[in-house]
């Protein structure tokens, strides 16, 4: 453990349930020849600062495949954990107090979601040395708006309307006027065990932003994710050295 974090041990969840409807099975769906939960373990394992990578999952087969690749799967995640929709902060809890019993009391928990195949270690372990650095109850990474919401409308009874009342294209014609905006990418998450069980909540009050490399923020929701990301490995585009 490099001494950057030393006083903290640091618990990687990858919460991978087994139901999806957008891709069947979408958390072990083939890229390319790779299931797409590897990509996350892979990147993981290969931290500097991880302490313990497990995977949240109520699937045998994704707790099997899981295994296969390094993870720790120390229990199966109960199925009322495991909804379309059910939130963050229950699967969170649950797996801190499964640890827990296993005598394991992270300080700081990440979250690593495996829809985005294309995180890579340096992105976690800058994430973790950026928490340390600024302390905060937890760190976000976000990405930069693409289609700025100054740019966008509703549609009424086929009459255009701004979608933010006094902030279109009439105000803002051109790009370089936009503010910077950013979004919440997924890509990761770093929490503070002790705000998740004293204040009922994943993030806090003072949440720090990690911006992402651009090709990292692609996340897998359908097909057309799916396939797009095929493309850029087909195509040598992504560096593969993020994960080997």
């Amino acid at each position: 453990m490099s001494q950057v974090i030393e006083n903290h041990k640091v618990l990687a969840i990858i919460p991978a349930r087994g139901g999806s409807k957008g891709i069947p099975n979408k958390n072990i769906v083939m890229l390319n020849e790779n299931p797409l939960i590897y990509y996350s373990i892979t990147s993981a394992l290969k931290s500097r600062y991880i302490d313990i990578l497990i995977v949240s999952t109520d699937d045998s087969q994704i707790a099997d495949i899981a295994k296969s690749f390094g993870a720790s799967v120390p229990f199966i995640r109960p199925v009322q954990f495991a909804k379309d929709d059910t939130p963050d902060f229950p699967v969170f809890l649950h797996a801190i107090q499964e640890m827990e019993k296993l005598d394991f009391f992270p300080n700081l928990v990440l979250n690593l979601r495996p829809t985005a195949p294309f995180r890579s270690t340096t992105t976690i372990d800058k994430a973790l040395e950026l928490f340390v650095e600024k302390t905060p109850d937890s760190i976000r990474s976000m990405s930069k708006v693409k289609k700025h919401p100054y740019w966008m409308y509703k549609i009424n009874n086929l009459g255009v309307h701004p979608f933010i009342e006094g902030k279109s294209m009439k105000e803002y014609p051109r790009r370089q006027l936009l503010p910077e905006l950013y979004y919440l990418d997924g890509v990761i998450d770093i929490m503070r065990r002790d705000i998740i069980i004293r204040e009922k909540n994943l993030y806090g009050e003072k949440i720090v932003a990690y911006l992402t490399p651009e090709i990292e923020s692609i996340d897998i929701d359908d097909m057309n994710d799916l396939n797009y990301a095929r493309y850029l490995l087909n195509e040598d585009i992504i560096v593969k050295s993020l994960w080997f």
